[in-house]
Protein backbone atom coordinates (compact mmCIF):
# COMPACT_ATOMS: atom_id res chain seq x y z
CA UNK A 1 0.00 0.00 0.00
CA UNK A 2 2.98 2.24 1.02
CA UNK A 3 4.55 1.46 -2.11
CA UNK A 4 1.23 2.67 -4.10
CA UNK A 5 0.83 5.75 -2.46
CA UNK A 6 4.43 6.56 -2.97
CA UNK A 7 4.55 6.41 -7.12
CA UNK A 8 0.97 8.11 -6.95
CA UNK A 9 2.51 10.97 -4.82
CA UNK A 10 5.66 11.02 -7.07
CA UNK A 11 3.39 11.19 -10.32
CA UNK A 12 1.62 14.27 -8.99
CA UNK A 13 4.72 15.78 -8.11
CA UNK A 14 3.91 16.11 -3.95
CA UNK A 15 7.08 15.60 -2.66
CA UNK A 16 5.86 16.45 1.03
CA UNK A 17 3.73 13.41 1.10
CA UNK A 18 6.37 11.24 -0.48
CA UNK A 19 8.31 12.29 2.39
CA UNK A 20 5.96 11.76 4.60
CA UNK A 21 5.51 7.93 2.90
CA UNK A 22 9.78 7.37 3.39
CA UNK A 23 9.21 8.46 7.02
CA UNK A 24 6.40 5.34 7.35
CA UNK A 25 8.58 2.88 5.06
CA UNK A 26 11.63 3.57 6.93
CA UNK A 27 9.81 3.19 9.98
CA UNK A 28 8.46 -0.90 8.51
CA UNK A 29 12.30 -1.42 7.93
CA UNK A 30 13.63 -0.61 11.07
CA UNK A 31 10.63 -3.08 12.55
CA UNK A 32 11.90 -5.45 9.74
CA UNK A 33 15.62 -5.28 11.30
CA UNK A 34 16.60 -3.71 7.94
CA UNK A 35 18.92 -1.25 10.09
CA UNK A 36 20.62 0.02 6.65
CA UNK A 37 17.56 0.76 4.57
CA UNK A 38 15.75 2.24 7.43
CA UNK A 39 18.30 4.51 8.04
CA UNK A 40 18.39 5.66 4.26
CA UNK A 41 14.63 6.25 4.27
CA UNK A 42 14.33 8.17 7.42
CA UNK A 43 17.28 10.63 6.66
CA UNK A 44 15.66 11.34 3.02
CA UNK A 45 12.34 11.93 4.92
CA UNK A 46 13.90 14.54 6.94
CA UNK A 47 16.56 16.29 4.24
CA UNK A 48 13.04 16.68 2.21
CA UNK A 49 10.66 17.89 5.01
CA UNK A 50 13.78 20.50 6.40
CA UNK A 51 14.96 21.36 2.87
CA UNK A 52 11.20 22.07 1.94
CA UNK A 53 10.40 23.49 5.43
CA UNK A 54 7.68 20.87 5.33
CA UNK A 55 6.30 19.31 8.15
CA UNK A 56 7.16 19.48 11.65
CA UNK A 57 6.05 16.08 12.96
CA UNK A 58 7.87 14.22 10.26
CA UNK A 59 10.54 15.78 11.49
CA UNK A 60 9.96 14.99 14.89
CA UNK A 61 9.07 11.11 14.37
CA UNK A 62 12.54 11.55 12.17
CA UNK A 63 14.47 12.73 15.06
CA UNK A 64 13.18 9.49 17.06
CA UNK A 65 13.98 7.18 14.52
CA UNK A 66 17.42 8.29 14.46
CA UNK A 67 17.73 7.89 17.85
CA UNK A 68 15.96 4.06 17.75
CA UNK A 69 18.10 3.30 15.01
CA UNK A 70 21.58 4.53 16.80
CA UNK A 71 20.64 2.28 19.62
CA UNK A 72 19.95 -0.98 17.83
CA UNK A 73 23.28 0.17 15.94
CA UNK A 74 25.72 0.22 19.49
CA UNK A 75 25.99 3.98 18.67
CA UNK A 76 24.22 4.51 22.84
CA UNK A 77 25.52 8.20 23.15
CA UNK A 78 24.80 8.96 19.62
CA UNK A 79 21.29 7.53 20.12
CA UNK A 80 20.79 9.58 23.67
CA UNK A 81 21.84 12.90 21.82
CA UNK A 82 19.04 11.83 18.88
CA UNK A 83 16.40 11.81 22.01
CA UNK A 84 17.67 14.94 23.93
CA UNK A 85 16.81 16.87 20.18
CA UNK A 86 13.68 14.92 19.92
CA UNK A 87 12.31 15.82 23.20
CA UNK A 88 13.62 19.64 22.89
CA UNK A 89 12.08 20.32 19.35
CA UNK A 90 8.62 18.23 20.86
CA UNK A 91 8.81 21.04 23.73
CA UNK A 92 9.50 24.06 21.39
CA UNK A 93 7.00 22.90 18.75
CA UNK A 94 4.38 21.82 21.59
CA UNK A 95 3.52 18.51 19.56
CA UNK A 96 3.88 15.04 20.91
CA UNK A 97 4.44 11.77 18.67
CA UNK A 98 1.81 9.67 17.75
CA UNK A 99 1.11 6.80 19.35
CA UNK A 100 3.44 4.25 17.19
CA UNK A 101 6.59 6.70 17.42
CA UNK A 102 5.63 6.87 20.94
CA UNK A 103 5.31 3.43 22.02
CA UNK A 104 8.50 2.71 19.91
CA UNK A 105 10.19 5.16 21.72
CA UNK A 106 9.08 4.29 25.12
CA UNK A 107 10.83 0.91 24.22
CA UNK A 108 14.01 2.24 22.64
CA UNK A 109 14.46 4.71 25.94
CA UNK A 110 13.90 1.69 28.09
CA UNK A 111 16.24 -0.13 26.46
CA UNK A 112 18.79 2.84 26.46
CA UNK A 113 18.65 3.07 29.91
CA UNK A 114 19.95 -0.60 30.76
CA UNK A 115 22.57 0.12 28.08
CA UNK A 116 23.92 3.68 28.93
CA UNK A 117 25.44 4.58 32.26
CA UNK A 118 23.26 6.94 33.62
CA UNK A 119 25.90 9.70 34.19
CA UNK A 120 26.57 8.98 30.07
CA UNK A 121 23.27 8.66 29.46
CA UNK A 122 22.34 12.34 31.24
CA UNK A 123 25.24 14.21 29.27
CA UNK A 124 24.53 12.67 25.97
CA UNK A 125 20.50 13.86 26.40
CA UNK A 126 21.79 17.35 27.51
CA UNK A 127 24.14 17.83 24.46
CA UNK A 128 21.33 16.52 22.12
CA UNK A 129 18.60 19.22 23.65
CA UNK A 130 21.03 21.68 22.78
CA UNK A 131 20.87 20.62 18.66
CA UNK A 132 18.39 22.15 16.14
CA UNK A 133 17.23 19.39 13.62
CA UNK A 134 19.33 19.88 10.86
CA UNK A 135 22.33 19.52 13.23
CA UNK A 136 21.08 16.63 15.02
CA UNK A 137 20.81 15.06 11.36
CA UNK A 138 24.12 16.16 10.51
CA UNK A 139 25.48 14.52 13.64
CA UNK A 140 23.56 11.19 13.23
CA UNK A 141 24.43 11.04 9.33
CA UNK A 142 28.54 10.95 10.88
CA UNK A 143 27.50 8.60 14.18
CA UNK A 144 26.18 6.32 11.08
CA UNK A 145 28.15 6.71 8.39
CA UNK A 146 29.16 2.87 7.93
CA UNK A 147 25.75 1.92 8.21
CA UNK A 148 24.55 4.04 5.71
CA UNK A 149 27.64 3.41 3.45
CA UNK A 150 26.44 -0.63 3.62
CA UNK A 151 22.82 0.45 2.13
CA UNK A 152 22.62 -1.17 -1.27
CA UNK A 153 23.31 1.59 -3.52
CA UNK A 154 22.53 0.13 -6.71
CA UNK A 155 18.86 2.20 -7.14
CA UNK A 156 17.32 4.83 -4.65
CA UNK A 157 15.71 3.20 -1.45
CA UNK A 158 12.95 5.64 -2.13
CA UNK A 159 9.96 3.61 -4.37
CA UNK A 160 8.69 6.42 -5.85
CA UNK A 161 10.91 7.10 -8.26
CA UNK A 162 10.91 10.88 -8.04
CA UNK A 163 13.64 13.49 -8.73
CA UNK A 164 14.15 15.99 -6.49
CA UNK A 165 14.75 19.44 -8.20
CA UNK A 166 17.70 19.84 -7.03
CA UNK A 167 19.19 16.47 -8.26
CA UNK A 168 17.90 16.94 -11.56
CA UNK A 169 19.73 20.51 -11.58
CA UNK A 170 23.22 18.46 -11.52
CA UNK A 171 24.88 17.52 -14.52
CA UNK A 172 26.31 14.31 -15.68
CA UNK A 173 29.53 15.11 -14.51
CA UNK A 174 28.43 16.47 -11.43
CA UNK A 175 26.55 13.12 -10.79
CA UNK A 176 29.82 11.23 -11.24
CA UNK A 177 31.82 13.68 -9.11
CA UNK A 178 28.90 13.03 -6.33
CA UNK A 179 29.07 9.41 -6.70
CA UNK A 180 32.92 9.02 -5.91
CA UNK A 181 32.77 11.36 -3.30
CA UNK A 182 30.24 8.84 -1.54
CA UNK A 183 32.59 6.55 -2.15
CA UNK A 184 34.83 8.31 0.05
CA UNK A 185 37.43 9.57 -2.62
CA UNK A 186 39.51 12.76 -2.31
CA UNK A 187 39.35 15.30 -4.94
CA UNK A 188 43.10 14.45 -6.02
CA UNK A 189 41.57 10.41 -6.42
CA UNK A 190 38.42 11.72 -8.22
CA UNK A 191 40.15 13.77 -10.71
CA UNK A 192 42.57 10.39 -11.14
CA UNK A 193 39.45 8.45 -12.04
CA UNK A 194 37.71 10.73 -14.06
CA UNK A 195 41.04 11.77 -15.99
CA UNK A 196 40.43 15.77 -15.15
CA UNK A 197 42.42 18.15 -12.80
CA UNK A 198 42.07 18.79 -8.70
CA UNK A 199 41.18 21.85 -9.33
CA UNK A 200 38.06 20.64 -12.17
CA UNK A 201 36.79 18.15 -9.32
CA UNK A 202 36.66 21.07 -6.47
CA UNK A 203 34.87 23.32 -8.96
CA UNK A 204 32.01 20.47 -9.65
CA UNK A 205 32.07 20.00 -5.72
CA UNK A 206 31.12 23.53 -5.08
CA UNK A 207 29.13 23.47 -7.94
CA UNK A 208 27.16 20.43 -5.98
CA UNK A 209 27.15 21.74 -2.60
CA UNK A 210 25.68 25.24 -4.28
CA UNK A 211 22.91 22.99 -6.14
CA UNK A 212 21.78 20.73 -2.79
CA UNK A 213 22.48 23.49 -0.35
CA UNK A 214 25.02 21.39 1.23
CA UNK A 215 28.35 22.21 3.14
CA UNK A 216 30.24 19.38 3.44
CA UNK A 217 30.81 15.60 1.94
CA UNK A 218 29.13 13.77 4.81
CA UNK A 219 26.10 15.59 3.69
CA UNK A 220 27.03 15.06 -0.31
CA UNK A 221 27.79 11.10 0.86
CA UNK A 222 24.28 11.35 2.63
CA UNK A 223 22.31 12.77 -0.66
CA UNK A 224 24.48 10.23 -2.47
CA UNK A 225 23.42 7.24 -1.10
CA UNK A 226 19.41 8.44 -0.36
CA UNK A 227 18.60 9.56 -3.84
CA UNK A 228 20.47 6.32 -5.50
CA UNK A 229 23.38 8.28 -6.81
CA UNK A 230 26.20 6.24 -4.77
CA UNK A 231 28.60 4.18 -6.79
Amino acid sequence: MYQQCGSLFAKLGSIANRAMVDGNLGSIAFAQGDLARGAVLCFLCLDVSLRLHGNQRFILAGLAGLGGIARAQGELELAAQMFGATQSYSTLLGLRLNRADGVQWTKDMAALRRQLPTDRLERAWAEGRLLAPAAAVALAADGLAPLLQSADHSQPASSGGWIAHDEAALTLREREVLGLIAQGLTDAQIAEQLVISPRTVSKHVQSIYGKLGLTSRSGATRFAITHGLAR
